[in-house]
């Protein structure tokens, strides 16, 4: 009797390959989100750290100095290497804690020069990015284009489209936004009685601002010093959102200090921060590209993520640096 030998084929059949594709394509569906997430928590750790060693920057020089760094005098200034760290500044924040940065060259640029000498080198500072100064959720560390119309004073102006350095983090200007006088020289930038009375701002930031520790009645722990800044992603790249159109170098202005409101008085000029929204723009808040929370460095130099949801009025308080007002932690979540 003769035995019939069949051979079987090795490998799929077409509903096996289909069943096997199909797999894969959930489980990579399952674990995209997590990647991505995981990938955002370490982003966001980050972007704490580097608005840790700003507050820390900070607080040196105020240690140094015996105030915090000054927000300087105007958008039209850059900051100057031959005119000290206090009023008498015009440049802002940013370029107040280079030295504390391992930045003295750049803060240095064009120091003891004069002339057009000393406006070509001050450009290389408007040029100096800082990767600390970006959050990587956000963008990039580089030169962005420059896109105001105005014209600076101390620096020549540059060309639409030349790429400056920006900051993705503010200063805490508090719950009320004063006036932004500007003036059109060093000398009418060196008299007082050009400056109105800024006794009622309540924030650390804000034109001429010399802020001694001491000065923050409400305490260290329950202040902001820093906050991200809210921004249209639209116009990460573009300059032509109006709180993100020049360097982070220069004076007193909304590309390096925001606000938890605008008048203490009015309890509906509070805005909490906002998580960066396609075609809003909002040049006074503070806000983050995280999905779910805003970092600040408080006065005391730690970190704190503030959710969106969070109390305005809790906000407002951690804004404002002397209304008497304890925070309560749980609404400060």
């Amino acid at each position: 009797m003769q035995t019939e030998t069949r051979t079987r084929r090795a490998g799929f059949t077409l509903v096996e390959l289909l069943v096997v594709i199909a797999i894969i394509g959930i489980l990579i569906a399952l674990l995209l989100p997590a990647i991505q997430a995981a990938r955002e928590a370490a982003r966001r750790i980050r972007c704490q750290n580097q608005i840790k060693q700003m507050a820390l920057a900070c607080l040196e020089h105020e240690n140094a100095l015996k105030h915090l760094p000054t927000a300087g005098w105007s958008y039209q200034y850059v900051g100057d290497p031959d005119r000290g760290a206090g009023k008498h500044q015009p440049g802002g924040w940013v370029y107040g804690t280079l030295p504390y940065l391992e930045q003295q060259a750049v803060h240095d640029l064009g120091k003891g020069m004069t002339g057009a000498a000393k406006r070509t080198a001050l450009m290389g500072q408007m040029q100096a990015a800082m990767p600390m100064q970006n959050c990587p959720s956000r963008r990039n560390s580089e030169g962005y284009r420059w896109s105001a119309t105005y014209t600076l004073i101390n620096i020549d102006t540059p060309a639409v489209g030349d790429l400056v350095a920006r900051t993705d983090y503010a200063g805490n200007g508090g719950d009320t936004r004063g006036t932004n006088p500007r003036p059109v020289s060093y000398a009418e930038g060196d008299k007082d009685s050009f400056w109105p009375d800024t006794s009622e701002l309540n924030g650390l930031f804000y034109p001429r601002s010399t802020v001694k520790l001491r000065d923050v009645t409400d305490g260290t722990t329950q202040t902001f010093l820093l906050g991200e800044k809210y921004l249209n992603p639209d116009d990460y790249d573009t300059g032509a959102d109006p709180g993100d159109n020049q360097s982070m170098y220069q004076g007193y202005d909304v590309d390096t200090v925001r606000f938890t409101g605008l008048d203490t008085r009015d309890p509906t000029s509070g805005f909490p921060p906002v998580r960066d929204t396609r075609g809003y723009m909002n040049q006074n808040a503070f806000g983050s590209a995280h999905p779910s929370v805003c970092n600040f460095a408080m006065l005391d130099g730690s970190v704190r993520s503030v959710q969106y949801e969070i109390d305005i009025t809790t906000y407002r308080q951690m804004g404002n640096s002397r209304d008497g007002h304890t925070v309560d932690e749980t609404a400060a979540q």
